[in-house]
């Protein structure tokens, strides 16, 4: 029996209250993601579900509280009423809301990210006179947390939620959080409204039990070792930078060559599938900046499939590596970026869901072919608790992906996705400031990974 039967891209354990842990699940809608029928008269077929927007001020300046009703009997093989809400959304059911959190006895579901706007106070864009005393606005600058039913169960995983997310944001319970009667006078949370005071006590409550409120990642792993002719190196803190430069000569003291690319006019080089990463535009060439203009806003390039110049993946779902601006990186196929990223990049993939992928079913319908995986030494990046790990090394055989060569070397550590990324000519690692490997010549690359130790 799997899980869950929607699929997620992340899960943590939050252990606030460690008598009482929480299963996190993230299911973030991206932008890009369009109503398949008519939802509500702001949320057409065709149209985002979703603003597509993030909080007014970059950050959330509230929590909204709401309650809804329970699912008595699943169905569609849900294991939980807040995997069934959050399916609902996904399918275009909820009439045109869509709410950061749904929460169920022990569980939630993430469907926004927490700064970015939702559909929830039943007051459009409206503004009133907040605890603090300044305007504040239910939709543009508060998280959205939708409890299930009226167990004690949901309502107390409700305040361990919010307890959670008031720690993170700095957030005062009794100042910052809602009740929807606040915007828009439904009488909602209908069953938390008759003890708010109480409940707001049970949210302070769980602020300080814990001293660890995510469980960690494992990290009985060292930070560098090798296994099987790969080296494997963990991540922290890693960023995507576009850099159209030097393989060799890049001013930063940890990197690899990362996405794969392609040369277009005057000798310039343009990403191929997704890349969202730190950029530098006054620095580039006059034609990059024609073509890149309008992908690039406050120095950060959002460059989507369908946006590619490399016509083999326009429109493709590609397996990309997402570092979200909250939560914990994740690899997934799609056309296009969304909700809160910070960075992300496309790469071949090589183990899905802790599986060897398939040559036929998984790598060419992403618009693959075989050019890239040669023997030759090449970069990957791969998830692990959590946790991006750089790995290289040189595959022998020709075609490392359709002969299993990368999996089965990789199998035992415990992966749950990896993906390849470019190698050959462009191949490059640099560490502490010094190059450990690179392949010969010094050729022009497009973008780079980096970390911190």
């Amino acid at each position: 029996m799997t899980e869950t039967t929607l699929p997620f891209d992340s899960k943590v354990i939050l252990t606030l209250n460690p008598k009482k842990p929480v299963t996190m699940y993230s299911k973030i809608v991206p932008n890009s993601f369009k109503a398949t029928k008519d939802v509500a008269s702001y949320a057409l077929k065709g149209q985002p579900i979703k603003p597509c927007k993030a909080m007014r001020t970059g950050v959330p300046l509230g929590i909204t509280a709401h309650n809804t009703n329970d699912i008595p009997k699943l169905s569609g093989g849900y294991k939980t009423p807040a995997e069934q809400y959050a399916a609902a959304t996904w399918n275009c059911n909820m009439g045109g809301a869509i709410v950061q959190y749904y929460v169920s006895p022990g569980v939630t579901w993430q469907l926004l990210s927490d700064i970015e706007q939702g559909w929830h106070s039943g007051a459009g864009s409206t503004y009133k006179t907040g605890n603090r005393g300044t305007q504040i606005s239910g939709n543009l600058d508060t998280i959205s947390i939708e409890i299930i039913g009226s167990s004690s169960e949901a309502e107390e995983t409700g305040a361990i939620l919010m307890a959670f997310l008031c720690k993170k944001h700095k957030l005062e319970p009794a100042l910052d959080i809602y009740p929807h009667k606040f915007w828009s006078g439904k009488q909602c949370p209908i069953w938390i409204l008759p003890r708010w005071d109480k409940f707001i006590a049970t949210v302070k409550a769980n602020i300080s039990p814990a001293a660890n409120p995510v469980s960690p990642p494992v990290t009985s792993k060292p930070d560098r070792y090798a296994v099987s002719g790969l080296t494997l190196i963990r991540a922290k803190n890693p960023q995507i930078k576009y850099v159209d430069g030097s393989k060799l000569n890049q001013p930063y003291p940890n990197y690899i060559n990362a996405g794969f690319w392609g040369t277009f006019d005057e000798g310039i080089t343009l990403p191929g599938a997704n890349l969202c990463a730190d950029i530098d535009f006054t620095k580039l060439h006059r034609l990059q900046k024609y073509y890149l203009e309008k992908v690039t806003k406050n120095g950060k390039l959002v460059f989507n499939c369908m946006d590619n110049f490399v016509k083999q993946f326009k429109g493709k779902n590609v397996s990309t590596l997402v570092i979200p601006e909250t939560g914990k990186p994740y690899i997934k196929a799609f056309n296009g970026f969304g909700g809160a990223v910070k960075y992300g990049i496309s790469g071949m993939p090589v183990i899905i869901g802790g599986k060897d992928a398939s040559w036929t079913n998984d790598v060419l319908p992403q618009g693959w072919d075989s050019s890239p995986v040669y023997a030759t030494y090449r970069n990957f990046a791969g998830i692990r608790d959590g946790e991006v790990w750089i790995i290289f090394g040189a595959s022998k055989t020709a075609n490392h992906i359709s002969t299993s060569e990368t999996f089965n070397a990789l199998k035992g550590e415990g992966f749950s996705d990896v993906i390849a990324l470019d190698g050959g000519g462009s191949f490059v690692v640099k560490e502490n400031g010094k190059i450990t490997a690179a392949t010969t010549g010094d050729r022009r690359i497009n973008n780079i990974l980096t970390w911190e130790v």
